[in-house]
């Protein structure tokens, strides 16, 4: 059955503030002060990435989603300013079983750092 872009919006939310050990923000986009969807703080998050995340969900229907270049950029300097590495949550939610694709995307840089962190922790 077809959801309310609302309502998928605030599940979706809700399922990465557990996920990542974060905070729904009141109002995501909305607020000046609070950008992004989901921020993450938690002790672990620190120590697993060095600094929290903020996190941008995007959720669809419709076998695609519209992203550009403007609103990457437009998380990575909101994610800058509260000194957090940038993610992206993409939800496809299939209207009719209701299961969903939940994919995750991050700088590339990051990426590195992060295999570069564990090969270190590694030797």
């Amino acid at each position: 059955m077809k959801l309310p872009a609302k309502q998928m919006s605030v599940e979706h939310e809700r399922h990465l503030a557990r996920a990542f050990r974060g905070r729904a923000e009141p109002a995501s986009g909305a607020v000046a002060e609070r950008p992004g969807d989901v921020f993450c703080r938690d002790d672990e998050t620190l120590l697993a990435y060095g600094q929290p995340l903020l996190i941008e969900g995007k959720t669809s229907e419709s076998a695609s989603l519209a992203v550009n270049r403007a609103k990457f950029e437009k998380t990575m300097a909101e994610a800058a300013q509260r000194g957090a590495r940038p993610y992206w949550s993409l939800r496809f939610r299939d209207p009719y079983t209701g299961e969903h694709l939940d994919l995750v995307v991050k700088l590339e840089d990051d990426e590195l750092a992060d295999q570069a962190e564990l090969a270190g922790r590694r030797k």
